[in-house]
């Protein structure tokens, strides 16, 4: 669907405007690696961007460097970043993947939720914001507006939205018409593209490949699918 190239768009947008001068990309470690530094090679009008990626002997530095225009961050880096991210450094938090972060609880979210504030604007990039349910988006959504729109304290959240069934006390369910009054909360922070509106894709033709595995391999694969 194009998002990392649309966000690339959106910052130098920002730049022309003199909004932004630098982003901070967080993102796992194989797509710091391919996707966000292959990408502004693929265009024209990203050619310009100096990109860094902080990670290994020098990942300090390069943080730190006004040179780099983008400086590419793992998720498991934020631990020692966050305690040199100071403020006016970056203008732009950009998050890749942010169900990363959607356990408030997790050692990553304590790690950025102190320097949150010190971004101009905060972007999180997702295909699935609630694929195990509704309360996935408190974290995701305090990560952009600081709990504006969710509120700060999960407890809260849940109150508000969701309910408990007598003798479950470790499951919370939501009712029709309070998933939609959430959904109607983000409805000015989140943007959805249904890629049946945008990729015009050829019909998804099944074909069946029998393959005989070897009796090892057979016993294993039966082990597999009787334990798992």
């Amino acid at each position: 669907m194009g998002k990392t190239s649309c966000s690339l768009e959106a910052f130098l947008t920002l730049r022309r405007m003199g909004y932004a001068k630098r982003m901070l990309v967080l993102a796992p470690l194989k797509v710091c690696e391919t996707t966000w530094q292959a990408e502004p090679q693929k265009w024209l009008q990203f050619q310009g961007l100096r990109v860094g990626f902080a990670h290994g002997a020098e990942k300090h530095l390069v943080l730190a460097d006004p040179y780099y225009d983008i400086v590419l961050l793992n998720y498991d880096g934020l631990d020692w970043a966050t305690k040199l991210i100071k403020s006016n450094m970056f203008d732009v938090l950009l998050c890749d993947e942010l169900t990363r972060l959607k356990n408030h609880r997790s050692k990553r979210f304590d790690a950025i939720k102190p320097v949150l504030p010190y971004f101009r604007f905060r972007w999180g990039l997702t295909g699935t914001p609630a694929a195990n349910g509704l309360l996935d988006l408190f974290g995701q959504v305090f990560i952009l507006d600081l709990g504006r729109r969710l509120s700060r304290y999960i407890t809260h959240f849940r109150a508000k939205y969701f309910h408990q069934k007598p003798l479950d006390e470790y499951n919370w369910y939501i009712t029709p018409d309070k998933s939609r009054m959430l959904i109607d909360q983000l409805s000015d922070l989140a943007m959805y593209l249904d890629p049946r509106d945008y990729l015009d894709m050829p019909e998804l033709l099944h074909i069946p490949v029998p393959v005989k595995l070897p009796r090892d391999v057979q016993d294993k694969y039966e082990q597999l699918e009787d334990e798992f």
